[in-house]
């Protein structure tokens, strides 16, 4: 997870492993996390867009897949269309809303890790959920 935002990070945490997935812990810079998934690469990133550093999360995404094949789910509360354009060139597996609730964390984060699985074992897997506005 790559999120800056302390007490949402800690809050994530804890309704990711309530849900029975692990998590490898959280980063709050984009650069963490690229030094991290070069040494030990996660299956599913959920990656704040609004990071504060030198890379936002669209640009920490891009940047992760040139070194790892992870999925990405974007954490947002930006609306504006610009940003959201440009977050689809990160070609995320899916999109959750801040305010997020446990069945949008739940649903985004089974997709990307079916959709990982599909791309590993060579099978097309569904499109990317288009972003609420």
């Amino acid at each position: 997870m790559v999120e800056d935002e302390g007490i949402i990070a800690l809050e994530l945490e804890d309704r990711i492993r309530s849900m029975g997935h692990e998590c490898m812990g959280c980063r709050a810079r984009g650069e963490e996390a690229v030094d991290l998934a070069r040494i030990e690469p996660p299956d599913v990133v959920l990656m704040d867009i609004g990071l504060s550093g030198a890379m936002d999360g669209i640009e920490t995404a891009l940047r992760l897949r040139e070194v790892a094949d992870v999925a990405i789910v974007f954490l947002t509360a930006y609306a504006d269309q610009a940003i959201l354009k440009r977050a689809l060139a990160a070609r995320p597996e899916g999109w959750v809303g801040k305010p997020f609730r446990d069945a949008d964390l739940r649903a985004a984060l089974d997709s990307a890790i079916r959709e990982r699985g599909a791309r590993r074992e060579g099978r097309p897997g569904d499109a990317a959920p288009a972003p609420r506005e």
